[in-house]
C-alpha cells in the first residue's frame, strides 16, 4: 500500500495513459496508446496504492497531480525544447530508426543527447519521489532507457523493472549510437529487463557481454538469477475487449456499411500503419500495384484498405514518406480505378476504435508486413476480432511476433516478389486457413494484455537484490 504520498508500486511510461478534460485538465478516461495497459495494470495499482507517473501531452505544466480509478496520476512536464529534442529528436529521429534495423536514416546530434538525459534524469527523479521503501517499480519506453540505471543510484532499495516494446537491433548497428554506453547501462539498472522477441533478447545479451560486466548462462526468454534478468514477454493485445467489440451488432451494421460504401468487392485487404518507413507501406503498395498490372488480380474484385495513421507532429522524413505513399497510391488508383470504385482506398487519419474493429471484421486479409517490430498489436487484435474462423493474416517474417503467430502466412516485407505471392495466397486461402486463424485466435486470447501484465509484476515479484553490473563510463556527448 502506498505509505502517506509514497507508493508501494510505481509505473513511468512516456505518457500518462488518461485523456484529460479541456477544463479543468481532469483526466476523465484511460486513453491514448497506453490505454490497454493502464487497464491491464489498475486492479494492482489500486491494491498496492500505486502511481502512474508520466508527461500528459502538453508543453503546459498545468494538469495537476490527480487520480483515475485510484490510480494516482503524476505529470511529468516537458517544455517545447524537450519535445522537440527529446522525443522528436533522440527518441523518433535517432532510436527509433536505428532499433528498426535502419529501416530509415536515424540523425545525431549532441543537443538531443543532452536533452535524452535531462528528461530521463527527471523521470527518474520523479519516481525516486514517489516510491515507497522497498517499493517496486516498472519502467516503459525506448524514451526511458537512461532511467533504471539513474532510478538506481538514487534509491538502491527498490525493485525495477524495464520494458523495451522496440525491438533491440545488432549490434553493428547498436553500436553506432554515440551513448551506446550510457544506454545499455541504463537498462542495466533494472533488475530484470523485458523484450518482446528472442532476436532482441539475443542482440541485448551480446551487447551486454561486450558492452558491460555482464553474463548469461540460460537461453533467451529463460529467467536467471544474475545482475540483471533478461525474460522475452511479448506485450499482449487488448483481446478481450476486440473481441467484445467484434461481436456486437453494432459492429455488424457498421461492417455491412462499410461493404456497401466499397462497392461489395470480393476481396478486401487491409493494411494499418504508422507513418514511418518501417511500416513497410510503400514495398506493400509496389507489390498490390504489379499484381494490378500483370492482371492476376482486378480492381473490380479486390480493394486495398490502406490506413495510415498520423503522427501529432510529423518529422521532415515523414511527410516526405507520406508524399511517396501518396503519390504510389495516385498512380496505382490513376491506372487501375474505374468511377467511385478505387483500387486503394487510402485514409491518412485516426480512426474510431469502432471504425477499427469494424475494418478487422470486414477484411478478408490482414498485411501487417512492417519491416521490422516487436510486437505487432494490430496482428493480435485482426486474429481477435475474427470469432468465426474466417480471415487470414499475412505477416513479416521480421516482427517479434512472428514468433508467437506461427501459423499465419510469413512474408519477407523487403521481397516484392514474396509480398505478391502472399496476397494472392490471401485472396485464395487454403483449406488449412480456418483452422490455423483459430488456433492463432486462442493464442491471442489468453496471452492478452492483461496476461502480460500479471506476469511482468510476477517476474517483478520474484526478483531479489543483485549486484549491479559496472559499465565503463561514456565519454561521448
Amino acid at each position: 500500500m502506498s505509505t502517506g504520498s509514497r507508493h508501494d508500486l510505481v509505473v513511468v511510461a512516456g505518457r500518462l495513459p488518461a485523456e484529460p478534460l479541456t477544463a479543468g485538465r481532469r483526466p476523465v478516461r484511460w486513453a491514448g496508446e497506453y490505454a490497454a495497459l493502464a487497464t491491464a495494470l489498475q486492479p494492482a495499482l489500486a491494491a498496492r496504492g500505486g502511481c502512474w507517473i508520466g508527461w500528459h501531452g502538453s508543453d503546459s505544466n498545468a494538469m495537476p497531480i490527480d487520480r483515475l480509478q485510484a490510480v494516482a496520476l503524476y505529470p511529468v512536464p516537458l517544455s517545447e525544447l524537450d519535445i522537440a529534442d527529446h522525443l522528436e529528436g533522440q527518441c523518433a529521429s535517432t532510436i527509433a530508426p536505428l532499433f528498426h534495423d535502419g529501416a530509415e536514416r536515424a540523425v545525431f546530434h549532441r543537443r538531443w543527447r543532452r536533452a535524452y538525459r535531462a528528461v530521463n534524469e527527471r523521470y527518474a527523479k520523479a519516481a525516486a519521489a514517489a516510491a515507497a521503501p522497498e517499493g517496486q517499480v516498472w519502467v516503459f519506453g525506448h524514451d526511458l532507457q537512461l532511467t533504471p540505471a539513474l532510478l538506481r543510484a538514487m534509491r538502491p532499495d527498490l525493485t525495477v523493472g524495464f520494458y523495451l516494446p522496440l525491438p533491440v537491433p545488432p549490434p553493428e548497428l547498436f553500436r553506432r549510437l554515440p551513448m551506446r554506453r550510457e544506454l545499455i547501462a541504463g537498462m542495466l539498472g533494472a533488475d530484470v529487463v523485458v523484450l518482446p522477441d528472442l532476436r532482441s533478447a539475443e542482440n541485448f545479451r551480446r551487447l551486454a557481454s561486450d558492452i558491460g560486466d555482464w553474463s548469461a548462462d540460460g537461453i533467451a526468454g529463460e529467467q536467471r538469477r544474475g545482475p540483471t534478468a533478461v525474460q522475452v514477454l511479448p506485450m499482449g493485445a487488448d483481446a478481450q475487449r476486440v473481441a467484445h467489440l467484434a461481436a456486437g451488432a453494432n459492429i455488424g451494421r457498421r461492417v455491412d456499411a462499410l461493404r456497401r460504401e466499397l462497392r461489395t468487392p470480393r476481396v478486401v485487404l487491409l493494411a494499418i500503419d504508422a507513418l514511418d518507413a518501417n511500416s513497410g507501406a510503400e514495398q506493400r503498395l509496389a507489390a498490390y500495384g504489379e499484381l494490378l498490372a500483370d492482371r492476376t488480380i482486378r480492381a473490380e474484385d479486390c480493394t486495398l484498405v490502406q490506413i495510415v495513421q498520423p503522427q501529432i507532429r510529423p518529422t521532415p522524413d515523414q511527410e516526405r514518406l507520406r508524399g511517396r505513399i501518396e503519390q504510389l497510391v495516385a498512380r496505382i488508383n490513376g491506372s487501375h480505378s474505374a468511377v467511385g470504385r478505387p483500387a486503394v482506398q487510402y485514409m491518412h487519419r485516426a480512426l474510431d476504435p469502432i471504425d477499427v474493429v469494424a475494418l478487422f471484421r470486414l477484411a478478408d486479409v490482414l498485411l501487417a508486413t512492417a519491416l521490422r517490430d516487436g510486437t505487432n498489436l494490430i496482428a493480435k487484435e485482426y486474429v481477435a476480432a475474427r470469432a468465426d474462423g474466417t480471415g487470414m493474416l499475412v505477416l513479416s517474417e521480421f516482427s517479434g511476433t512472428a514468433e508467437e503467430l506461427t501459423q499465419a502466412y510469413l512474408v519477407n516485407p523487403y521481397d516484392v516478389e514474396d509480398l505478391k505471392r502472399a496476397i494472392v495466397a490471401g485472396i485464395e486461402p487454403g483449406p488449412d486457413t480456418p483452422a490455423a486463424m483459430r488456433q492463432m485466435r486462442a493464442a491471442v486470447l489468453r496471452q492478452d494484455v492483461r496476461w502480460w501484465a500479471a506476469t511482468a509484476l510476477g517476474l517483478l515479484h520474484s526478483s531479489t537484490e543483485i549486484p549491479r553490473p559496472r559499465i565503463a563510463a561514456d565519454h561521448h556527448a
